[in-house]
């Protein structure tokens, strides 16, 4: 989200601009698995929550009539409770999945990216790193300019700072340095002496190897061998466009939200194979204003400034449009 106010839109776990009138689609997110095999592949994308709306005004309640003010980052609960960092609305709202909306924190400064630990304890970033507690007030962990964060399947609690990955010590509540000599760079290497460029965003697989987005660039972090490596991309030309979250499925494929052009409505989900194939996962990349829809087939929607991305246990995504005001639904089905 520095970046967002460096480059004046970018993405960041908000800012957002104006999506084109749809209508409310109050399908909740499913906590049910499924035996999915090879590949995850896009069938359509639909209004999950939220109206577009030029003057939002945030309102809590079902589904069908709550409202949001630049939905970015979120996180789900071990009850499968959504929970959303409404960016422009200073605010953390709560999603259960009996579809009910409420505030449970206010007054923040541009919330960004959300996270539990291993007890429950959600934490949070918005240039600082601090721990919501159950009354909704913040308690600081870390004023350091940071970004990212996200836990790995044991609940420990990592996050981004510039050109750093810090680990939280749950025996002192202070944040370590686990990756990164904190000097700009793209070095390959140890844990130590790897560089990074822009820490965006981070996300971890099934086996606990965090998937850092670092500027223009998929990095990973072999957890068992302490060692950081770039995905090398296939192609001459970048298929990122200001990219913001990511988030990463069993098969190791990599999905990263693409915020667009300025004001263009021009966002996509980018899809990245582990060999470095990348595809358009979903939205409309076309450079003029609002080229699609917000519902509809889903490599002609628009995702007006993608943002934070989750995929649920069920093999759909959600993706925050910070501009619009609503976060969308990405159906998809089993590659066979």
């Amino acid at each position: 989200m520095k970046n967002l106010n460096l480059f004046l839109a970018l993405f960041a776990t908000g800012a957002i601009f104006g999506c084109k009138k749809s209508s409310l689609n109050t399908v909740k997110p499913s906590t049910s698995t499924s035996s999915l095999t090879n590949s995850l592949i896009a069938d359509s994308v639909r209004i999950y929550a939220g109206k577009v709306a030029e003057n939002p005004v945030e309102v809590d309640g079902p589904l069908s009539k709550a409202t949001f003010w630049g939905p970015g980052g979120m996180t789900l609960d071990a009850s499968g409770n959504l929970y959303v960092g409404d960016y422009y609305g200073d605010d953390i709202r709560k999603i259960t999945p009996d579809g009910m909306v409420s505030t449970i924190s206010t007054g923040i400064d541009m919330p960004e990216y959300l996270a539990f630990d291993a007890s429950g304890k959600l934490y949070m970033t918005y240039n600082k790193i601090v721990q919501v507690l159950p009354t909704g007030s913040l308690s600081l962990i870390d004023s350091a300019n940071y970004d990212g964060l996200a836990a790995d399947n044991s609940g420990n609690v990592y996050a981004a700072t510039l050109q750093r990955i810090m680990k939280l010590d749950p025996s002192t509540g202070k944040m370590d340095v686990y990756a990164g000599t904190g000097k700009v760079g793209s070095t390959d290497g140890d844990l130590s002496t790897a560089t990074f460029t822009y820490i965006e965003g981070i996300t971890f697989d099934k086996k606990g190897n965090i998937f850092v987005l670092d500027s223009n660039s998929i990095r990973i972090v072999d957890v068992a061998n302490s060692q950081v490596k770039t995905l090398t991309l296939k192609g001459s030309q970048s298929p990122f466009n200001n990219p913001q979250g990511l988030a990463v499925d069993q098969w190791d494929n990599v999905y990263v939200a693409n915020y667009g052009d300025s004001n263009s409505g021009n966002g996509y989900i980018l899809k990245i194979t582990p060999d470095g194939t990348a595809s358009n996962f979903a939205g409309n990349r076309q450079k003029s204003g609002n080229p699609g829809g917000l519902q509809g087939a889903a490599q002609s929607v628009s995702f007006d400034g993608a943002t934070g991305i989750i995929l649920l246990p069920s093999g759909n995504f959600l993706v925050g449009c910070m501009s619009g005001n609503v976060i969308q639904e990405i159906i998809t089905h089993k590659q066979q």
